[in-house]
This record gives C-alpha cells, structure tokens and sequence, in this order.
C-alpha cells in the first residue's frame, strides 16, 4: 500500500467514495460536478491509499492549513472508502499515514477532525472528543502532541 497525493485524475474515483453517504437524492452526474466545483474542496489537498499490486485507490481524505491563532494545526476531513472495501481498516491506515507524513514533514503536532460516524472509529486512532462542540451533526475532534495546547482554553475550528 501507498499513501500520495491525489491527482486529477482520481478524482471521480474519490467523490463517489463517499456518494453514498454524502450524496443524498443527487444524480451520479450532479454529486461529481457539486464536488468539483466545491470551494471547501478546493482549499484541501487530497491524499489517498492506493494498492501497489493492483493501482486500485482505497480510501482518501482531505488536508487542510486551518488557520488558528492558538497554534498551527491540520484538519482532517472527507475520509471515505470504498464501499465495497470499508471495515479493513484502509481509512485507519490512510490517517495515521498521512498524520505521519505531515508531522515529519510540516513540523506539525495538532490535528482536529468533525466525525460524522461513531467517535469510537476516530478514538482508537487517538483522537479525543474536543471540550465544547458547537454543531449538534457532527463531532469535533483532535489529537495533538503537543503537550503545550491547552483544549479547554480554546475555541473548536469551524467545521471544515
């Protein structure tokens, strides 16, 4: 398995990851070209992890710079598998991954996430349920390393 950024190409491949649960009442068509045109999508690099024998792409996710005054730190989002290949633990592999990658290759200890699922997924990944949340749909989330950032003192990133 390998973990790399996204190119154009792989982009259909990514959105219709996640159709099924985000793509509502929409048309294949219409899901692909709302996602396209997405501006939250855009800010984001896409990484994914993609079988060496086969090509096939796996799972992917979303990294975005959020932008805190408190600290630097990275959101995690859109995580999504395949369907036909969720519960093999692709998603778990991507995250820590590319949490590895960005922390050896952006100096970078914090991470927060909004869950859409059950915590417990993101909870044995390290995360820890953020003090105050502020969106009733979705769960935030972080894991940091840096023994210096104090939760309770700080406001949750907007849902990104």
């Amino acid at each position: 398995m390998q973990i790399r950024e996204a190119n154009m190409e792989d982009m259909h491949t990514i959105y219709m990851m996640g159709y099924d649960v985000w793509g509502g009442d929409l048309p294949v068509e219409d899901y692909i070209k709302e996602c396209s045109q997405s501006i939250k999508y855009q800010k984001g690099n896409w990484f994914l992890l993609q079988d060496d024998v086969t090509g096939k792409i796996l799972s992917s996710c979303v990294i975005y710079d959020l932008e805190l005054k408190e600290m630097r730190a990275i959101g995690i989002g859109s995580i999504a598998t395949r369907p036909e290949d969720r519960r093999k633990g692709y998603a778990s592999e991507l995250v820590r991954g590319v949490i590895k990658e960005i922390e050896h290759m952006e100096n970078c200890s914090t991470f927060f996430l909004y869950s859409d699922i059950e915590t417990v997924f993101y909870e044995k990944l390290g995360f820890i349920r953020f003090p105050v949340q502020n969106y009733l749909q979705s769960t935030c989330m972080y894991l940091s390393k840096d023994r210096h950032v104090n939760m309770e003192s700080i406001e949750p990133p907007p849902y990104f």
